[in-house]
């Protein structure tokens, strides 16, 4: 009996020891299962975190299109320049008149004077008040003419015309006495008489007057005006 109740005994004991050794290895499973499981988790989060990168753009501008210039229309401008401008009215030149007074230098006066009268040639030399020596020196034919006159004073001078137009004169002073020598298109030489200071003659200075491009000017020297100079044409 005690055998057998020893049996018993030391079975039970076997199998309470049987019992404690399952539930710890079914705790130790359960720890295993559960620490498997924090560590899936754990893995899942840093999967679901760090897996996908965000990246943010800072602000970026689209740049502008380039402007685009719109052409002027010509015909605008030049409708508006021609509209701005205004036509100024031409300048008037006053011809001198048949009546202008000479030049005071002792040169040709011609140089200085100019007229377009329509006069006849005596009636310049009157209007200047001279009277022509001889109207038959004058000649229509030539480019050049000339047409003494004598003062009431007896000064003369040379009076020039191109083709009918009162050119001016030999002298802004009278000479005692003017002959013409010879004439031709665009030339005249006029002799001048000449005297000494006592009054006694000198004889005769010829001088050529030529028409060159327009411009009527003495070839050589004139003869002075002064009754004092060596020389004089008066």
């Amino acid at each position: 009996m005690r055998n057998l109740a020893a049996t018993n005994n030391l079975c039970k004991e076997v199998d309470g020891r049987r019992r404690i050794s399952w539930a710890s290895v079914i705790t130790r499973r359960r720890i295993s299962w559960s620490l498997a499981a924090a560590l899936c988790a754990g893995l899942l989060c840093a999967c679901g975190s760090g897996g996908t990168n965000t990246v943010s753009v800072a602000n970026t501008q689209t740049p502008p299109p380039p402007a685009t210039s719109t052409p002027t229309s010509s015909s605008t401008s030049s409708t508006s320049s021609s509209t701005s401008s205004t036509s100024s009215p031409p300048a008037t030149t006053s011809a001198s008149s048949a009546t202008g007074s000479t030049r005071t230098a002792s040169g040709p006066a011609f140089a200085q004077t100019t007229s377009t009268s329509s006069s006849g040639p005596e009636s310049v030399v009157m209007a200047h008040g001279y009277t022509a020596v001889s109207p038959s020196q004058y000649n229509p034919q030539d480019t050049l003419q000339v047409l003494v006159g004598t003062a009431p004073s007896g000064g003369q001078k040379a009076f020039f015309f191109v083709n009918g137009s009162y050119i001016g004169t030999d002298t802004a002073l009278p000479s005692s006495s003017i002959s013409v020598v010879s004439t031709n298109d665009t030339e005249v030489t006029l002799g001048y008489a000449l005297f000494h200071p006592d009054g006694s003659s000198a004889g005769t200075a010829q001088v050529t007057y030529a028409l060159n491009n327009g411009m009527l000017g003495p070839l050589g020297p004139i003869p002075s005006a002064l009754p004092s100079a060596a020389v004089s044409r008066r």
